[in-house]
């Protein structure tokens, strides 16, 4: 199917699962970076639509609660890196 546009476009997200992920979880998410905070870990980075499953999948096999997961637009990126 050439030139049906089917190439993957990557976007930031931000995920939240309960529970401390301590380095020792680095492994698991390559290329993502984590963050801890009041009982939250924050797991966050850019990825396409395929990578972004694969991800909430292994999450989910390994019986980590999922809290939330949202699309951080580039306007929002750019403000939390000002802040930060």
């Amino acid at each position: 199917m050439q030139g049906s546009g089917s190439v993957a476009k990557k976007r930031h997200y931000v995920i939240r699962v309960k529970h401390r992920l301590d380095d020792k979880w680095d492994d698991w998410f390559p290329g993502m970076s984590m963050s801890y905070e009041g009982g939250i870990t924050t797991i966050q980075g850019l990825m396409d639509q395929a990578r972004l499953q694969g991800l909430l999948t292994q999450i989910r096999n390994l019986g980590i609660p999922l809290i939330s997961v949202h699309p951080q637009e580039s306007d929002e990126m750019n403000a939390s890196q000002e802040e930060g």
